[in-house]
């Protein structure tokens, strides 16, 4: 009798302890896919609200999102980089704040950002210039004539220091080594014919100047917004 007392104490001990290995096991595969589940970030857009035009009207949005989504605001689209790092230049055609959504798509996740174009004090005076001057009474071609300045030795002495510009290799603050084309009449040096992202004023070349400012823009918008993100973590 005292056997199969102590059987059936085992048989249940055995049962007893299968169930908590059981529950055990559960609880383990649930917290796994709980945790898989918060790993998957929801997409995003990571990018400034507000973003200021330069005095042509033109501002550069900037911003991160996952990497190789599809930013796009208006009929514009860019591809993110691999890091996310996305660039779009918008123009504005009138002197005024403009609301747009940017949106961005990848693997069938959308997510959308209200953002806003504001006219910068440099574009509001050269919009203010430009209407005077067409309200403007042109002046007789004689005075045009006389006020025009005589070609001066300075002006002359310079093409020799632009044409020892051509040829030169030069390196952008990202580290891209670029050779110098030619050298426009204001001293900016072209490294490119075609059109480019960087092309600030959006006239069909690139310039030294304009690769320089463009990397320098987007590296300090890129570390004031890894700055904010740190900040909000704390």
């Amino acid at each position: 009798m005292k056997k199969i007392v102590g059987l059936a104490v085992v048989t249940a001990s055995i049962f007893l302890l299968a169930g908590c290995n059981t529950d055990k096991e559960q609880k383990r595969e649930s917290s796994i896919s709980e945790s898989s589940s918060e790993e998957k970030k929801k997409l995003e857009i990571i990018s400034f609200k507000t973003f200021e035009t330069d005095e042509l009207g033109k501002a550069i949005i900037t911003g991160t999102t996952d990497p190789n989504a599809t930013v796009s605001v208006d009929d514009k689209k860019e591809t993110a980089d691999e890091h996310g790092l996305f660039r779009i230049e918008y123009q504005l055609t009138e002197p005024k704040t403009k609301e747009l959504t940017l949106t961005s798509k990848v693997n069938g996740e959308e997510a959308e950002k209200k953002i806003k174009i504001e006219p910068s004090k440099s574009y509001l005076r050269t919009e203010e210039s430009s209407t005077s001057s067409e309200v403007a009474v042109p002046q007789p071609y004689s005075e045009t004539n006389q006020s025009a300045a005589p070609a001066t030795p300075e002006a002359s002495a310079e093409q020799p220091q632009k044409d020892d510009q051509v040829g030169k290799v030069l390196v952008s603050p990202s580290g891209a080594a670029v050779t110098v084309l030619r050298v426009l009449p204001n001293g900016e040096r072209v490294i490119s014919e075609e059109t480019s992202q960087a092309d600030l004023n959006n006239d069909g070349i690139l310039t030294f100047e304009e690769l320089s400012q463009a990397e320098n823009d987007l590296n300090k918008q890129t570390e004031e917004m890894r700055r904010k993100q740190l900040e909000e973590m704390e």
